[in-house]
């Protein structure tokens, strides 16, 4: 059996744009995992012992104050748009609010 992928989510969910966003992630999820998900909505430093371990194998967050930090552990990244349009050079989520 292959080993299902670890995935950081750095989302937070006391707005209901969180919320819909979490669960339209576990919709793809359920159509085209398995994936394992760390839901951290208290934000980097609860998962940085995760990230730092080298555990993960991507993360999907909004883009927050130390979006550069969290980049740095080079992971294949989601980022959905908050308060900028798009980061470049990464993939990107782009709302219509």
């Amino acid at each position: 059996m292959s080993r299902i992928p670890k995935v950081v989510l750095l989302i937070e969910s006391s707005r209901s744009s969180g919320r819909a966003l979490l669960g339209g992630i576990a919709e793809y999820s359920h159509h085209h995992g398995p994936w394992s998900f760390l839901w951290e909505p208290a934000g980097l430093e609860k998962a940085q012992p995760l990230l730092e371990a080298g555990d993960a194998d991507g993360i999907i967050l909004r883009d927050v104050e130390n979006l550069e930090r969290i980049l740095a552990y080079n992971l294949p990244a989601v980022v959905v748009g908050h308060r900028q349009r798009e980061i470049p050079g990464m993939v990107n989520v782009v709302t219509d609010s």
